[in-house]
């Protein structure tokens, strides 16, 4: 994460990059979206708890749940636009 920082990273995912090879392999289109529910790497982090994560998940649900919403109608009206 330290080599990450200095490189200019605000965010580093779990899981992403995997996930996005095997949708292209498939030939998927890909959106990425990420919650951040803990800090980690910095000197005077302490380790999260699971309960932290996911009660930061759990305030944010409303929130990504509306984005998601916004976002599924636009690219619905996008493709409606492009004929499909």
């Amino acid at each position: 994460a330290a080599m990450l920082g200095r490189l200019g990273a605000q965010a580093v995912s779990m899981s992403t990059v995997p996930e996005v090879i095997v949708a292209r392999a498939l030939n998927l289109r890909v959106l990425g979206l990420a919650l951040i529910t803990n800090r980690s790497g910095a000197p005077l982090d302490r380790k999260a708890s699971h309960h932290a994560v996911i009660s930061v998940a759990q305030s944010r649900a409303a929130s990504v749940g509306d984005l998601l919403t916004g976002v599924l109608h636009h690219l619905a009206t996008a493709e409606g636009m492009r004929g499909g």
